[in-house]
């Protein structure tokens, strides 16, 4: 019951995937205290902080396929989950299943070291957090965040 109350409280939806899960379990279930021990538990290996000043920081850890950052705020608190992932057409399935849950999404046109790319954002009328999705695939990456992101 109190997990169910939990779920409804803090906007968190119910994923099958485990990338979707973890992004959600990073972001709702852990503290700048205990993400080390929280991402070690999970099968990553914690790698550097950027000290982000008036941005925040943000904590990097790595997997056999896949690296995430969690960024927090300059108060400490989360602010959002950043994945990168082997496999550029597990894109497809990750947006399938948001899309699924309810979510819908805008494009938002980004240039990064002179590459163009579009992104999509996917949001849920009443719930703060959101997903973002990318796919490279001459990269063969994909990229999944989640958090309080701004459009």
């Amino acid at each position: 019951m109190l997990c169910l109350f939990a779920n409804i409280l803090f906007g968190q939806t119910k994923f099958d995937n485990e990338k979707l899960v973890l992004v959600q379990d990073i972001f709702h279930n852990s503290t700048k205290k205990n993400i080390n021990s929280f991402m070690k538990d999970k099968g990553y290996t914690v790698g550097e902080v950027e000290q982000g000043g008036e941005d925040g920081d943000a904590h990097n850890f790595k997997s056999e396929f896949s690296r995430v950052q969690v960024l927090y705020t300059p108060k400490g608190e989360i602010d959002g989950i950043v994945m990168l992932y082997a496999g550029a057409m597990n894109n497809t399935f990750i947006e399938m299943k948001i899309r699924d849950a309810g979510f819908t999404f805008v494009e938002h046109s980004n240039v990064i070291d002179g590459v163009d790319f579009t992104r999509k954002q996917w949001s849920k009328k009443g719930q703060k957090t959101s997903f973002v999705t990318y796919a490279d695939s001459e990269e063969k990456i994909g990229f999944l965040g989640y958090g309080e992101f701004k459009d």
